[in-house]
């Protein structure tokens, strides 16, 4: 909750990000975390001058976005397998003997 007001808030976005990470390192299965974490590096990357700290910030948000990515797509996969499940069910129970 507080990487979120630090985000929300907008002067301390290198706190918002490491919060976001300590809240990934505690439950790295914790989407918001996940998201807060690549909108802050995000924000970090493309608003620092500095090469070194847009470098870091832009691979923080890279590694972020693809995880986000990766776990939509198991879910998505997840819930088209059910409905796969769900509608042969229906079909064989409306074949004819």
């Amino acid at each position: 909750r507080y990487a979120e007001i630090l985000y929300t808030i907008g002067k301390n976005m290198e706190k918002a990000r490491k919060y976001f990470a300590q809240a990934l390192k505690l439950d790295n299965n914790n989407m918001r975390a996940l998201f807060g974490f690549f909108m802050a590096s995000a924000h970090l990357a493309n608003s620092s001058k500095d090469s070194k700290v847009k470098k870091a910030n832009s691979k923080y948000a890279g590694w972020a976005a693809a995880q986000i990515n990766e776990r939509y797509q198991n879910a998505n996969q997840s819930q088209e397998d059910d409905n796969l499940g769900e509608l042969e069910n229906m079909l064989e129970s409306l074949q004819l003997a």
